[in-house]
């Protein structure tokens, strides 16, 4: 099947691409293989929702706030932050492709990953400047790097109304490549090739998402006493502000 490189539907579609990893390897809070099957043997447009749209819109903010804090993360200030690119290579029974939101000018070792969450998402990350980051997002940038070449991705995020981006610093991890590209080969031979659904098992993301869910649930409790009095005047206040 011959793509134009500049076709990104097509691409996105036919390839395996760094939105995909998550959902095949499980790591996906939404989505899994079942729905990615559908998704690509149908030809469905991805959808995008308010995270992402507000993503996209913030990437070339994302980058100048990049290009300030090079110093403090431990990078020559001097390089320049440039937009990403997509890397795409075809393979045996599959191909694949990534792209990173932002790459280094000189130094073709580190690449960048932009995230806009919301505050309770905080919680899937670790300490700041570790590689414990998201589940998804670990898988997501492993495959940035192994299209990319590069051996370390720093994940930014901003929570909720920060101002300030959060780093992260993600290393490259050979044994989970090798690991998301036989599950992507499984996937793809196995089940899209042949036309035949993936199992509809919860992956492990999902089960995640929904265990935090109904803990947040049981936390809930009545108003008591002044409590719901308290909650207006905060609302009033903070949408004044």
């Amino acid at each position: 099947i011959w793509v134009r490189k500049d076709d990104d539907r097509q691409l996105r579609r036919l390839c395996c691409g760094s939105t995909c990893v998550s959902k095949i390897m499980g790591t996906n809070r939404f989505d899994g293989q079942l729905g990615l099957f559908h998704t690509k043997i149908n030809d469905e447009v991805l959808e995008v929702n308010s995270d992402m749209r507000m993503g996209i819109l913030m990437e070339p903010i994302f980058r100048q706030l990049t290009q300030e804090a090079l110093a403090d993360l431990g990078l020559d200030p001097d390089d320049e932050v440039v937009e990403g690119e997509t890397f795409f290579e075809s393979g045996f029974m599959y191909s694949s492709r990534a792209t990173p939101d932002a790459l280094l000018k000189k130094d073709k070792s580190v690449c960048f990953e932009y995230k806009r969450h919301r505050y309770e998402m905080r919680d899937y990350y670790g300490d700041p400047m570790t590689n414990e980051v998201a589940p998804w997002v670990y898988d997501q940038v492993q495959w940035h790097m192994r299209h990319s070449g590069c051996d370390v991705c720093f994940v930014g995020a901003l929570f909720g109304g920060d101002t300030e981006v959060t780093w992260w610093r993600v290393e490259r991890d050979d044994e989970r490549i090798q690991e998301i590209e036989a599950a992507a080969m499984q996937f793809f031979v196995s089940y899209l090739h042949q036309r035949v659904e993936p199992p509809a098992d919860a992956s492990k993301g999902c089960l995640e998402r929904l265990k935090r869910l109904e803990e947040r649930e049981a936390s809930r409790r009545p108003f008591e006493g002044d409590e719901w009095k308290w909650a207006v005047d905060y609302d009033r206040l903070k949408n004044e502000i």
